[in-house]
């Protein structure tokens, strides 16, 4: 294509009605190729989403052979054809040989023998470290039932064995407490209260290979006063050299053990609703620790401090987890986070979080936080028996602007309106924001007409290459009756959509 420009200098009369037919005919050029430049990208986006929805499809196939041919291959592996007690005895003296660690992953009941645990830690040796996990289901059968599964019909329970139950706890702690100087990991989970749960007092003593504890019960229980680790006085010699990670869900514990002093990298505390610790005992926990990179803390009842709040610097944390009672936002109030690239809120609704959040980031010298998740917790497991978790925010843009890094943001209670209005208004907010997630957020008039007006002002069709970068993943939950047709509408513009109507009119989409 040749520029042409040949009029006579000076203009006459006749080149100017020329250089005028020239121009309008230009600009209607113009227009024509403006409109097959876009069918072209239009064209070009189309193949290009075809061919990226063919790669996926081949790549899911070629995995699936992949696995279907290891399978195989190991289905026709010549040690199959050995019978299991050769086999068995090649293993055993190669373990004795070359030990390294012994481990057990069990998924167990209170009705279970605790012999299992008491033949691995006869075969694992002497001096072999110990990885263990135990997730125990406390299931309440009958005595006839229990007694079928294990006997012939025609035989009749015991009372040795209806009590045996009773007892499970005891057993299997005391076997594994006698090894507790091979622990190299412990994990015990529980969905709730068992017969048998006294027996965790037997824990206590020194590990000096343990690495991470955990106890943790799904639901919250009665516990006397007992001594095990985390209960241990302040004066109590633990030899605890090498633990990194501790993790305590609904169980009891001292703030002055000397296990909160161990220089943990990751710790996870969730009190038992009995537990009322001033903010200042929290505080001391956290601190005797400087090297965490993950701390989770939930307390449902915490007092005010006793001693002031110092400043406290955690140079390595990546992950702050703080939930429960609304006093625990003075524990952020204190917090200098220099490299945080994750932060959970879900504590009680008394005042607006936003100059809480500025200001830890203003103190902790802008980190490029990822991900930020503000009463996005179920909803059933609120923090107070009087409040739930709620993502109170007054001034949406004043927040949002800091967060340049921000990848996943995650709010619940909050007014749906605003936040949506601050993602779709230029100067953009959250400009690499890619997976948005709204719980129990309440529309006003237009929440879903300014819902689709955010989703088309991110995610134009075609895909451009703008300023902002496209949302891959959107979820609400509870928030306001969007309609099939609109939730169809977000699915051809998001990859991936969840949808939950409120309760009052039902309806679960999926995308």
């Amino acid at each position: 294509f040749t520029l042409m420009f040949k009029f006579p200098e000076p203009p006459t009369e006749t080149s100017l009605t020329d250089a005028r037919r020239v121009l309008s005919a230009s600009k209607a050029s113009v227009s024509d190729v403006e409109t097959k430049i876009e069918a072209a990208e239009a064209a070009l986006a189309k193949i290009v989403r075809e061919s990226k929805s063919l790669i996926e499809d081949l790549q899911t196939q070629r995995n699936v052979l992949e696995q279907t041919i290891t399978q195989t291959m190991a289905y026709l592996s010549p040690i199959r054809r050995l019978p299991l007690e050769l086999l068995r005895n090649i293993f055993m003296e190669c373990f004795e040989e070359h030990p390294c660690c012994a481990w057990i992953r069990l998924i167990t009941t209170q009705h279970a023998s605790a012999d299992t645990i008491r033949l691995w830690l006869e075969r694992s040796g002497d001096t072999v470290p110990l990885d263990i996990e135990i997730f125990l289901r406390v299931t309440s059968p009958s005595i006839s039932d229990q007694w079928l599964s294990m006997h012939h019909p025609g035989d009749r329970p015991t009372a040795r064995q209806s009590r045996s139950s009773l007892h499970w706890g005891h057993i299997a702690i005391y076997y594994l407490a006698e090894q507790m100087h091979r622990w190299e990991r412990f994990i015990f989970r529980f969905d709730k209260q068992f017969a048998s749960l006294s027996a965790l007092k037997s824990i206590s003593g020194d590990a000096p290979l343990l690495k991470e504890f955990e106890v943790s019960s799904a639901e919250t229980a009665y516990y006397p006063e007992w001594q095990w680790l985390p209960n241990a006085p302040p004066n109590a010699a633990l030899v605890l050299p090498k633990l990194k990670t501790l993790t305590l869900q609904y169980t009891p514990f001292k703030w002055s053990s000397p296990m909160f002093r161990t220089n943990l990298h990751t710790l996870s505390l969730r009190a038992l609703p009995a537990c009322h610790l001033p903010l200042d005992r929290i505080l001391f926990i956290v601190a005797n620790n400087p090297s965490l990179e993950s701390l989770t803390l939930h307390f449902q009842g915490a007092l005010p401090a006793v001693l002031p709040l110092s400043p406290t610097t955690l140079p390595l944390i990546k992950t702050l987890q703080i939930g429960g009672h609304y006093t625990l936002a003075q524990l952020i109030d204190v917090f200098i986070l220099p490299q945080l690239n994750s932060l959970t809120l879900d504590i009680e609704p008394r005042d607006p979080l936003e100059d809480t959040i500025s200001n830890l980031l203003t103190r902790s010298s802008k980190p490029a936080l990822t991900h930020l998740s503000i009463a996005y917790g179920n909803s059933s497991n609120t923090s107070s028996f009087y409040y739930g978790p709620s993502g109170i925010i007054i001034s949406w843009p004043a927040l949002l602007a800091d967060l340049t890094h921000l990848e996943s943001l995650r709010i619940g209670g909050t007014t749906l309106d605003p936040l949506l209005s601050s993602l779709s208004e230029e100067p953009w907010a959250c400009p690499s924001l890619e997976a948005l997630g709204m719980r129990n957020c309440h529309a006003l008039g237009e929440g879903v007409v300014k819902l689709v007006a955010m989703v088309e002002a991110r995610n134009p069709l075609p895909p451009t290459q703008g300023p902002v970068k496209r949302l891959k993943s959107l979820e609400l939950y509870d928030c306001a009756s969007v309609g099939e047709d609109v939730v169809a509408w977000l699915g051809s513009r998001v990859e991936e959509v969840a949808c939950t109507e409120p309760e009052f009119d039902r309806w679960v989409w999926a995308v």
